[in-house]
């Protein structure tokens, strides 16, 4: 391990063998966390033991297990410490742990752990750059089936298709709508550019898909909150996108089945 930055090495090098979906949860909680702009947000708002929790739990597909086990061994494991430390702080309490560790080695007496909930906010402040680049290399491709399924039988715009497939990935994990609760209320406008940057779209293309006359929102696919709110609020699935994920259609004909209601008798 890196003698003065281990949390650094626990990354696996190959993100190609996560599971696909695994995978995308773990780009949106790093997504997320690139638009709370940490040096301007409040410390404990953002280091909270929930939120750490959360970012833990939907990343950590991303690390090598035995590495990030003999980590996670080297720290007191209480994420229920309160304190208020700036990220500097943070990583300072770190070196001093780890040189009275090495310092120490030889003696009888065990140097005191530093605090998980210390070495975790640490990891994600100190989020290596690659590791976002080379996800956005590998995690391309839609994922979820129903969204694929109605992007074939209305043929919509890639925008379009990622809004569906984020919203159904998004009905099937509990993590990613929780962390999305924690983002701070905003206005609609500024949701909208904190989503374009969770997705990695382009803001042009979200907003146009966002749209009152988009096929998204005449359709009932989705609803959109017009008032200040957070992004688990702001765009969610509309009551048909619901009924239809119920019902899970496994084919094109299916799906248009719940689509078009059928006519009256004549």
């Amino acid at each position: 391990m890196h003698p003065t930055s281990p949390h650094l090495t626990l990354w696996r090098r190959d993100f190609s063998t996560v599971p696909a979906i695994e995978r995308r949860l773990a780009r949106l909680a790093l997504n997320w966390l690139g638009l709370t702009e940490l040096s301007k947000l409040a410390i404990p708002y953002y280091n909270d033991r929930d939120t750490l929790s959360l970012l833990w739990e939907l990343i950590h597909p991303l690390l090598d297990a035995r590495a990030t086990a003999d980590w996670r061994a080297t720290l007191d494991d209480d994420l229920d410490d309160q304190y208020d430390r700036t990220p500097d702080e943070v990583a300072q309490t770190l070196a001093i742990a780890e040189h009275s560790h090495r310092t120490s080695a030889s003696a009888s007496t065990a140097p005191p752990k530093p605090s998980a909930r210390q070495a975790m906010h640490h990891f994600f402040l100190t989020l290596p750059r690659w590791v976002p680049a080379r996800l956005a290399e590998i995690d391309t491709a839609l994922l979820m089936p129903t969204a694929i399924l109605l992007g074939a039988a209305l043929e919509l715009d890639a925008a379009s298709l990622r809004v569906l497939d984020f919203l159904e990935l998004r009905e099937h994990s509990e993590p990613l709508r929780k962390l999305l609760e924690r983002t701070r209320d905003s206005i609609p406008r500024r949701n909208l550019e904190q989503l374009a940057h969770l997705l990695a779209l382009e803001f042009r293309p979200l907003r146009s898909a966002l749209t009152r006359r988009a096929p998204l929102r005449m359709l009932g696919l989705i609803e959109l909150e017009h008032y200040n709110s957070d992004l688990e609020t702001f765009c969610k699935p509309g009551s048909l996108l619901r009924e239809v994920l119920e019902a899970a259609p496994t084919d094109v004909e299916a799906l248009l089945a719940l689509l078009i209601e059928p006519a009256p008798p004549g």
